[in-house]
């Protein structure tokens, strides 16, 4: 989606095969950990308007939220989390908005049932949205670096 805006990226991937295959096809991608501060420094991620990570092992993202929480105390540091445990704890080590896997999957299904049975799309909108902020309000404030 940003590319189709024209907004620049770089995307870092550990899995050297997958980086191999993206870079021959012409995407922006690095490979390495998103946690170290040399590939943080080397990538200019301090001068970037937003970091995400979209790790699929937990334990890593909250590593790599730690180290670039270290590295980058004021990034915008949007996270992924598996489920609303994980988001509480990438919350508490420094990110700075985290979206749950399990949370969005049941807002969205929530929201086509809700269509389904007839509710107006202006307010399953509505619906989802304070279920949202709910959950946003629920989680602790991030820790300081």
């Amino acid at each position: 989606m940003l590319a189709a805006q024209g907004i620049p990226y770089v995307a870092v991937e550990a899995d050297a095969a997958l980086v191999a295959r993206l870079r021959a096809d012409g995407l922006p991608v690095w490979f390495g950990n998103a946690a170290r501060a040399d590939l943080l420094r080397k990538l200019h991620a301090g001068a970037a308007p937003a970091i995400v990570l979209t790790m699929d092992q937990p334990a890593a993202a909250l590593l790599a939220v730690r180290g670039i929480r270290r590295a980058l105390p004021h990034a915008r540091l949007f996270v992924r989390a598996r489920d609303e445990a994980h988001a509480r704890a990438l919350r508490l080590a420094g990110a700075s908005v985290v979206v749950p896997e399990t949370l969005e999957a049941s807002l969205q299904l929530s929201a086509f049932v809700l269509e389904a049975v007839g509710v107006e799309e202006r307010l399953v909108e509505e619906i989802v949205g304070r279920e949202r902020d709910l959950f946003a309000a629920g989680l602790p404030v991030s820790r300081p670096p």
